[in-house]
């Protein structure tokens, strides 16, 4: 299959959230670990922080070429979100974490949003995001009921 940049950023987007919502539905169904991964909570959760960090880490690549109010911007967002996961993770309980990682995601599709405003992004780029990103927020909301 020949699958054009962008078909390509969307599958990868949706492949990307397969963890999660496979943890929702194990650890909704009572299965709070499986063989290979062992607990899901732990693992789940620092998957979560690994694609949240990229998340910022993608905004921070794509501020490179953008003006100094919105490479500001940028930088000081994904930057704070990056220290401020890092120190939930240490410090929070798990409810606590899990609530960081969905702010996380939620404040990540709110940077997109803005970028979107000021055409710094593109339409399909943006609706990729709002619908991986419901997804992966529902799943976090799930998982944190299951935890």
């Amino acid at each position: 299959m020949n699958f054009s940049d962008r078909q390509r950023q969307t599958l990868l987007a949706y492949l990307g959230s397969i963890p999660f919502v496979g943890t929702a539905l194990l650890m909704s169904m009572g299965i709070n670990a499986i063989p290979i991964v062992g607990s899901l909570f732990p693992a789940v959760s620092i998957y979560a922080l690994i694609i949240a960090t990229f998340m910022a880490g993608s905004h921070w690549g794509q501020q490179l070429n953008f003006s100094d109010k919105w490479r500001f911007k940028v930088q000081l967002v994904t930057n704070i979100q990056a220290v401020g996961l890092w120190f939930s993770y240490l410090w929070l309980s798990d409810s606590g974490l899990m609530l960081m990682l969905i702010t996380s995601f939620l404040v990540s599709l709110w940077l997109d949003q803005q970028l979107k405003q000021a055409q710094l992004i593109e339409e399909s780029y943006w609706q990729t995001r709002v619908k991986v990103t419901i997804i992966v927020v529902l799943s976090l909301v799930l998982i944190g009921i299951a935890a």
